[in-house]
C-alpha cells in the first residue's frame, strides 16, 4: 500500500485543529526541531516548500509572519469565538 502524503498532511493539521491550547507549544517545538527551516521566516518556508515567489507579496509575507508570532505569543481569538462572529456556531 502507497502512502498517500497529502492525506497525511492533511490529517496532521485537522489533529492540530483540535489540539488543545495548552499542548501547541509542545509539538511546536517538536516540529522546529524536525525541520530545519523552521527558524526562517514564514516567506523563506513558503518558498522551500516550493510556493511561487510572486504568489507571496513583501506585505503579504510580513502579515503572514506578524500572524505566526501572535500564535507564538498565543495571542490568538479561538476558532468558536470566530464562528459566532460570522453567525457560524455551531
Amino acid at each position: 500500500m502507497e502512502i498517500n502524503v497529502t492525506e497525511q498532511r492533511l490529517h496532521a493539521h485537522a489533529l492540530l485543529d483540535i489540539l488543545p491550547a495548552e499542548k501547541v507549544d509542545a509539538v511546536l517545538s517538536l516540529l522546529e526541531e524536525m525541520v530545519p527551516e523552521a527558524g526562517t521566516s514564514l516567506a523563506e518556508r513558503l518558498a522551500l516548500a516550493g510556493v511561487e515567489d510572486e504568489q507571496i507579496t513583501p506585505e503579504m509575507a510580513a502579515r503572514l509572519d506578524r500572524a505566526l508570532a501572535s500564535v507564538k505569543r498565543d495571542d490568538t481569538v479561538p476558532h468558536e469565538e470566530i464562528l459566532r462572529e460570522f453567525g457560524l456556531d455551531r
